[in-house]
């Protein structure tokens, strides 16, 4: 079936805690929400797999686009870490993620689970960014596609004005979410969501999601 499918896939014995919380979530979800098995996924305790080394300048343009406190807690990790300036990509791993229908090169980055740095982890959360390249002038330039963090991340097979379809899913003690964004043309937008709420004899209730 679709559902034993998603496990198949999935190496799903080596992957976190959390993200196998996430895919046993999923298959009951599938049959009421009409979801699709993600061609990407990643979750906040599991590493990458099929990383690629950084390109040159990718690190550093991902980290441009973050505030004064995340550089700063960034370089007191490349402090604790004995890092020279210039390596900042020992504290990421990065895999090839094409967003575009085009199949131009694209990047997900996300935080190095070893050695960790906490600048961009929280409470069971980990933060990301998807990074497409375009040529301009003859040199190849980088784009933040979307960036944003969470329990975990996966990418869709469908897709919206030439972009991939994402799925989010995040939880808290009460309830599960899971968010499908589309690109509109300039920017990912939530697309649908389904929430679902624990009961007390451990069972889950589908709710509406709050706005």
């Amino acid at each position: 079936t679709s559902r034993q499918n998603m496990l198949d896939v999935v190496q799903f014995n080596s992957l976190g805690t959390q993200m196998k919380r996430f895919l046993i979530l999923m298959l009951m979800w599938a049959p009421c929400a009409g979801a699709v098995e993600p061609v990407f996924l990643s979750d906040t305790e599991t590493e990458l797999k099929d990383t690629v080394s950084a390109p040159a300048g990718l690190i550093q343009f991902v980290l441009r686009g973050e505030d004064s406190d995340d550089n700063r807690s960034v370089h007191e990790c490349m402090q604790q870490e004995k890092l020279k300036k210039g390596e900042e990509a020992a504290l990421f791993t990065v895999s090839r993620v094409s967003l575009k229908d085009d199949q131009s090169p694209g990047y997900f980055v996300r935080p190095a689970l070893k050695p960790f740095c906490s600048a961009f982890y929280g409470a069971h959360l980990f933060r990301y960014w998807f990074v497409t390249t375009a040529m301009e002038k003859g040199r190849l330039v980088y784009r933040m596609a979307f960036k944003d963090g969470g329990d975990g991340v996966g990418v869709l097979p469908t897709s919206t004005n030439g972009y991939k379809d994402l799925l989010l899913f995040s939880y808290d003690a009460v309830s599960q979410y899971w968010v499908t964004l589309a690109f509109d043309g300039r920017e990912y937008k939530e697309k649908d969501c389904e929430r679902k709420d624990f009961q007390e004899d451990g069972s889950l209730k589908s709710v509406p999601c709050q706005p």
